[in-house]
């Protein structure tokens, strides 16, 4: 893979580092669990603003894990790409599969800032 385009992957992966650890990865589908769970309780509209917030965080959760999960596989089928295009000598998928690692990087910076400023606006 070329230079650049390994420092955009590189870039990326720093980008899902730092959204892994405000997601708190490893936790999040436990998480996730638990609020289902909550979200099934008969009880559940007893109280509408625990309610509401109960939905909103769990969606939060849910667009968190979705966001980092596309990116992630995003990022691996783009480097994958880049690798067969080059066993093929094909330039036109690297040089498609580079554009595409580019706009990944532009998006995962900017989900990188948002988490970043989460709770802080």
């Amino acid at each position: 893979m070329r230079a650049e385009a390994q420092n955009t992957a590189d870039q990326i992966t720093k980008s899902l580092e730092l959204l892994a650890q405000r997601l708190n990865v490893e936790t999040a589908p436990y998480r996730l669990e638990e609020f289902n769970a909550r979200v099934e309780s008969p009880t559940l509209w007893d109280d509408p603003d625990a309610a509401q917030k109960l939905m909103r965080d769990r969606q939060a959760l849910v667009d968190s894990i979705t966001t980092y999960e596309t990116i992630k596989q995003e990022l691996a089928d783009n480097i994958e790409l880049i690798e067969l295009g080059e066993i093929e000598d094909d330039a036109e998928v690297v040089s498609e599969a580079e554009e595409a690692l580019k706009k990944l990087a532009k998006t995962a910076a900017q989900k990188e800032l948002e988490a970043l400023l989460d709770g802080e606006a």
